[in-house]
C-alpha cells in the first residue's frame, strides 16, 4: 500500500469533471440488451447524375456500401446504429462513388456480470438508497416517485419473496414529511433511521413496521425545505444517546447556504452543533456528506470548504463537537466506513485510508474503468467493497461493484450494474442497491 501525500491540485485535476449532483439520476436502458449497427446503404444510380444513396437502419454490423458507377455519384451513406456498442462501419468505394459514412454506435445498457451469483431481491423502484441488514432481512429507502412506487421505507427477505412497504406517505399522512425523500438508512438493535429532505430531517421507526416518529423535523419552513446544492451522504452515526447527520439549509433562498454536521438525542429534540459552514450558492462548494461515529469520536466528509477553490477535508471531533481535528485534506470525499483503526473513504477514482489518529493518506487502491468514481463503502475483516460508475465509459456508463483488500492491491470487480451506490455486508454476502437501475441486489460473496 502507497502512503500519498496528496496535494490540491492532483486531487482537484483528476475530479474536475465531477459535479456536485452526481445523485441526479441519468438515464438507462434494459439490461443485457445487445443493439445493432446500421445496415448498408443503398446504391446510388449509374452515371453522372446519379442521386446519393441513402442507409437504413437495420441489423447489419457495417455503414451503407458505396453506389457503383459514374463519375458524379455519391455513394450510400451508413444508416444511423441501432442500440448497439459499435458503430457501423462506413460504406466501401466503388468506381466513381465515395465512400458511404459510418453508421453511428447506439446507446448501451449495462449488462450484469455474475448472473449465477447475483439475485434481485427487488426492483421497479425509481431511485433506491440506503440500506441495512439484519440476521434475516434486508431494508432500503426509495427517494423517489414512478413506476407507481412512492418514496418508502421498505423491508424484503435475504431469502426473496416480495417486498414490504414499511412506510410511506399513504400508509402514515400525518408523518408524511418523513418521506419526502428519505436516503441515508441506518439500522441500530430494533430501530430503523433515517434521514428526509436532505437531511434537514431525521426519522426513526421500529424495523418491524409503525409510525415513524420525528427526532427532528423541519416542518413547513421554507427556508429549510427549498433544498440549497446538496452533498449526497451515504451514512449516519447512531450510538446510545444521538444521532449524528449531515443537513443544508438556505439562510436567504439563492443567495446564501450552510451546511453542516449535527447532533440530535435519540429521544428527540432540538439539534446542535458539531461543524458547520456558511456558503455563497454561486461557489457550489462547502457540502457536508458523510458521518459516522467511533465511541468518543464523530467522523465525517466535506465535499470543499466554504472558500473557493479550496479542497475537502476527512473531519473528526469529540461526540460534542470538541477537539475538532482534520485528518486529511483531500477532495470530495463520498462513502466512509470504519474498522478498529482506519477511516476508509471514496475519494473519485481512488479507495483511501487515513489513521483515525490522523497522519498521511494511504492508497488502498484504484478503481476500474475510464473515469470512475466512488460512492457507499462496507467493510469486512479483510476486504473493502465499494460501489461506483465509470463516467467516462461511454456509450452506457456503467458502474460496479468492486472489492479490494485492506492491506492494498488490485480491485476485483464482483458485478456490474449501472450506480451501485449503497452497500451492506455479512459474512456470506454483499446488498445493494442500484439507483438507476431501480433494484436492490444480493451477491454471493466468493
Amino acid at each position: 500500500m502507497r502512503k500519498l501525500a496528496w496535494t490540491a491540485p492532483t486531487l482537484i485535476a483528476t475530479l474536475s469533471v465531477l459535479g456536485c449532483g452526481d445523485d441526479v439520476p441519468i438515464g438507462h436502458g434494459a439490461q443485457n440488451t445487445t443493439g445493432s449497427g446500421g445496415a448498408s446503404g443503398g446504391n446510388a444510380g449509374a452515371g453522372g447524375s446519379a442521386a446519393a444513396g441513402s442507409g437504413a437502419t437495420g441489423s447489419g454490423a457495417s455503414g451503407g456500401s458505396a453506389g457503383a458507377g459514374g463519375s458524379g455519384a455519391t455513394g450510400g451513406s451508413a444508416g444511423a446504429g441501432g442500440s448497439g456498442a459499435t458503430p457501423g462501419g462506413g460504406g466501401t468505394a466503388s468506381g466513381g462513388g465515395a465512400s458511404g459514412a459510418g453508421g453511428s454506435g447506439g446507446s448501451v445498457s449495462c449488462p450484469v456480470a455474475a448472473p449465477t451469483q447475483l439475485t434481485a431481491l427487488a426492483s421497479g423502484w425509481p431511485l433506491p438508497r440506503g440500506v441495512a441488514i439484519d440476521a434475516d432481512n434486508v431494508y432500503f429507502v426509495n427517494w423517489n416517485n414512478g413506476n407507481g412506487k412512492q418514496p418508502s421505507v421498505v423491508k424484503v427477505a435475504k431469502a426473496g419473496g416480495g417486498e414490504t412497504v414499511l412506510g410511506n406517505a399513504t400508509l402514515y399522512p400525518a408523518q408524511k414529511s418523513a418521506f419526502a425523500g428519505p436516503e441515508t438508512l441506518m439500522l441500530v438493535a430494533d430501530t430503523l433511521y433515517f434521514r428526509a429532505a436532505s437531511g434537514s430531517e431525521v426519522w426513526k421507526m421500529p424495523k418491524t413496521g409503525g409510525a415513524p416518529s420525528a427526532l427532528y423535523s423541519a416542518g413547513t419552513d421554507p427556508i429549510v425545505l427549498n433544498t440549497p446544492p446538496t452533498a449526497p451522504a451515504y451514512s449516519m452515526g447512531v450510538d446510545a444517546q444521538a444521532v449524528y447527520f449531515s443537513r443544508t439549509f438556505w439562510t436567504s433562498i439563492g443567495s446564501k447556504y450552510t451546511s453542516g454536521i449535527y447532533r440530535v438525542p435519540l429521544t428527540g429534540g432540538a439539534p446542535s452543533l458539531i461543524a458547520e459552514d456558511q456558503n455563497d450558492v454561486n461557489q457550489g462548494v462547502g457540502h457536508a456528506g458523510s458521518v459516522l461515529v467511533d465511541g468518543s469520536k464523530v467522523i465525517w466528509g466535506w465535499w470543499h470548504e466554504a472558500a473557493p477553490g479550496s479542497d475537502g477535508k476527512l473531519r473528526s471531533s469529540g461526540v460534542d463537537g470538541s477537539a475538532q481535528s482534520t485528518l486529511v485534506q483531500t477532495g470530495q470525499v463520498q462513502g466512509i466506513a470504519l474498522d478498529q483503526t482506519h477511516a476508509y473513504y471514496a475519494q473519485g477514482p481512488f479507495l483511501m485510508r487515513v489513521a483515525k489518529t490522523g497522519g498521511a493518506p494511504e492508497a488502498v487502491g484504484q478503481l476500474p474503468g475510464t473515469s470512475p468514481i466512488g460512492y457507499g463503502i462496507a467493510l469486512d475483516a479483510n476486504y473493502v467493497y465499494l460501489g461506483y460508475k465509470d463516467l467516462g465509459a461511454l456509450p452506457g456508463q456503467c458502474g460496479g461493484v468492486a472489492r479490494l483488500p485492506k492491506t492494498g492491491g488490485a480491485a476485483t470487480v464482483l458485478a456490474t450494474g449501472e450506480r451501485p451506490a449503497h452497500l451492506a455486508v455479512d459474512a456470506t454476502h454483499l446488498y445493494y442497491s442500484d439507483l438507476e437501475a431501480g433494484t436492490v441486489m444480493k451477491l454471493a460473496l466468493p
